[in-house]
């Protein structure tokens, strides 16, 4: 006799339909590779080709790429191009439009332009490129993803911005005021609040940059690169990183006993599509294993 599911009448509508929303989105992805399939099988022949992989019973026609010929010819015209294309990053060069008596928008110009220096000075990027530019000419599909990262970080609150922030909550200062917080208050209510924990902010925020092979990208139909409705990016997750990666609870609401008792006894890595779906602006994850 199966036993009874533990999840609540909602939690189990709430389940069914985001279920219902991951299957909708691997079908799309699925469609999106198949309209692709005959040039991605291309890509794969020509990587092939390029790493001397491909053997005489690789392809039908007569052309034994990677088994007929003593010299990779194709090897060596592209470890010349990508060097010779991508051979050194980006420098920025940030400047005023029009270039008047603006003392401050010399001084911000400046700053972005060095910001945006110290992003591509340290050759991370410049190996990503290399990844990209090699994709783009084996396969005709380079891309470079970038990603915001941050750090979490909890600040003590000290006395002279409790001070500071209990003053104007006295006060009421109007939020325009120059020099004014418009959330003292607020931080103030939150801070002298008993068991208030310390406040949190972001720190070391920063770009990374990541080429995405072509075999792990798909998109949505379009006419044109930049009318694209979604773009989905494949990952693969260990299985102990489960719980650090997605959401517990809505894993939980999602899968019966069963499933979870599976779940957990499987030892295969998680593979899926992270969806990045442009009319809800809204951020989807995935996985294709059920187990």
């Amino acid at each position: 006799m199966a036993k009874a599911d533990k999840r609540t009448p909602d939690q189990q509508k709430q389940g069914a339909a985001l279920r219902e929303e991951g299957s909708k989105w691997l079908a799309r992805v699925e469609a999106a590779g198949k309209l692709e399939k005959q040039w991605m099988d291309d890509a794969e022949r020509a990587v092939k080709a390029y790493t001397g992989e491909t053997k005489s019973d690789d392809l039908s026609t007569s052309a034994t790429l990677g088994n007929t010929y003593d010299f990779n010819i194709l090897f060596a015209n592209v470890e010349t191009i990508v060097p010779a294309i991508i051979n050194s990053p980006p420098a920025p060069d940030i400047r005023r439009r029009f270039a008047d008596e603006d003392p401050a928008a010399k001084d911000v110009a400046e700053l972005i332009e060095r910001a945006i220096r110290t992003q591509v000075d340290d050759s991370k990027l410049q190996v990503e490129l290399e990844g990209e530019a090699q994709d783009g000419f084996l396969a005709g599909r380079g891309i470079i993803r970038l990603r915001f990262k941050s750090d979490i970080v909890n600040d003590e609150t000290t006395s002279e911005e409790l001070e500071r922030a209990s003053d104007a909550a006295a006060d009421g200062a109007p939020a325009e005021e120059p020099g004014s917080d418009e959330t003292a208050g607020d931080e103030y209510r939150a801070a002298s609040q008993p068991g208030a924990g310390p406040a949190e902010r972001l720190a070391n925020e920063c770009i990374e940059f990541e080429a995405v092979s072509w075999r792990d990208y798909r998109h949505g139909p379009a006419k044109r690169w930049k009318d694209r409705p979604w773009d989905a990016f494949r990952f693969v997750v260990q299985r102990e990183d489960e719980d650090a990666v997605f959401d517990a609870g809505l894993i939980s609401i999602q899968t019966n006993d069963q499933e979870k008792k599976a779940r957990g006894e499987s030892g295969s890595d998680l593979t899926g599509w992270e969806i990045w779906d442009k009319s809800s602006r809204k951020v989807s994850s995935t996985t294709m294993a059920s187990c």
